[in-house]
């Protein structure tokens, strides 16, 4: 039994599996993907903890929250969004994104890291168990930066665009989800960035809440 609970231990404090999407070039607001989702909303990094930039992709208006390195806030979905303090606050550079509006207001400042390790995290609390999350990843520099978040794949910024994100999903199997974001070409970048980050709880599809509607019945009735 001791035994037993020695390997567990170790199993239950991992994090959940994100699925992630290609990497993508960003290009207008629309971008933010909110079809689908229930209490969608965002985090900004890299200027004053506190400020709340509101952005509509078109569809919803996206409610962004900014945050600083080492520091901690909770967005309009309830969800708690904290940056490490191995983060430098790079603050606002208009140089960041071409984008106009607020999406490139967003854009234009970032967290950053440019000495080894290229390595940071940033952690999403007050989850529930259970529920299944879309995230969303922006990075954007001034020059080409490689990198990746917790198993994704490379995103290029690319000198002279807007940068690209990545979008994932995953089922909270803890109330936390730890993202890393790694340099993956530190020859060619040497440094990563943290621009603004999604979240918002994925609507069941119709199939699967009839589906378990269907075994409910069937277990009730069953105990009849």
């Amino acid at each position: 039994m001791i035994g037993m609970a020695a390997v567990a231990l170790p199993l239950s404090s991992q994090a959940a599996v994100i699925a992630w999407g290609s990497p993508t070039t960003i290009t207008a607001a629309s971008n933010i993907d909110s079809f689908g989702l229930l209490n969608i909303a965002g985090a900004n990094f890299g200027i004053t903890t506190g400020a709340t930039t509101v952005v509509n992709n078109g569809l919803v208006d996206v409610e962004f929250k900014s945050l600083q390195s080492g520091q901690s806030e909770t967005l309009s979905n309830g969800i708690a969004v904290s940056a490490d303090s191995m983060w430098v606050n790079w603050g606002p550079n208009a140089d960041n994104s071409d984008l106009a509006g607020a999406f490139g207001t967003v854009l234009d400042s970032n967290l950053g890291i440019e000495e080894d390790p290229l390595s940071a995290t940033i952690t999403l609390s007050d989850l529930d168990i259970g529920t299944e999350y879309r995230i969303q990843f922006f990075a954007a520099a001034t020059a080409t930066v490689k990198m990746a978040i917790s198993g994704s794949g490379d995103l290029n910024t690319d000198t002279g665009t807007n940068g690209q994100f990545v979008t994932g999903t995953f089922t909270a199997d803890a109330t936390s989800q730890v993202l890393t974001v790694i340099g993956t070409d530190t020859i060619s970048s040497g440094f990563i960035v943290a621009n603004a980050l999604t979240v918002g709880e994925v609507i069941p599809e119709p199939s699967a809440a009839l589906l378990s509607g269907l075994g409910l019945l069937g277990l009730l009735r069953r105990r009849r």
